[in-house]
């Protein structure tokens, strides 16, 4: 895609964050682009985000709050589909959905990088940072941070603001279809 050449170009713009971003490349996926980015990275805190996902206002003083937070090892926003990101009406079933990933964040402490997973350096070292398999880097994170959890050392919190993420796959596949995909895929990983 074109991500990018949009980031050069607003890298030009006259924003107040644009000299702050910092553009690396890998090859093999998300895990090895998620672990080069850390590699090339100084800021204290870390956020694992999809690209076709748009953060809340204020996203960052979210984040901060969250991980001050005594036992929290790292956050997470609630997950929604952005309903304009449609060609058409919005699929049948994304309420559902949303909800399903509402409880497997939260009780089952699941989250995925679509929901912006953050933390502090020190927690992502501690977790072993991200993995180099080209795709589930933040699967294989989550359930390290589970196993922390499990162990005493702490939770992932759920932020009360959500991340919204592009409707194109399950525009595309449909929700139960895509859902599927992506627990068929959890499934194998985990063999």
């Amino acid at each position: 895609d074109n991500t990018i050449e949009l980031i050069k170009e607003f890298q030009a713009s006259d924003s107040w964050l644009a000299p702050r971003i910092k553009i690396v490349s890998s090859s093999g996926g998300r895990g090895p682009a998620c672990r080069s980015a850390f590699e090339g990275s100084k800021g204290e805190l870390i956020m694992c985000l999809h690209a076709d996902c748009v953060l809340p206002p204020n996203f960052d003083s979210y984040i901060r709050k969250g991980l001050v937070t005594q036992g929290v090892l790292g956050t997470c926003f609630r997950f929604a589909v952005n309903r304009h990101s449609f060609a058409g009406e919005p699929v049948a079933g994304l309420s559902v959905m949303e909800w399903t990933v509402f409880v497997r964040s939260g009780l089952l402490q699941l989250p995925f990088g679509d929901q912006a997973l953050a933390m502090t350096r020190q927690k992502l070292c501690e977790a072993g940072g991200f993995s180099a398999d080209p795709i589930m880097e933040d699967w294989q994170l989550v359930q390290t941070m589970r196993r922390a959890g499990a162990a005493g050392g702490g939770f992932i919190q759920m932020l009360p603001v959500a991340v919204q993420c592009s409707g194109r796959r399950w525009e595309k596949m449909g929700v139960w279809r895509t859902n599927l995909v992506n627990q068929l895929t959890m499934l194998w990983f985990t063999q």
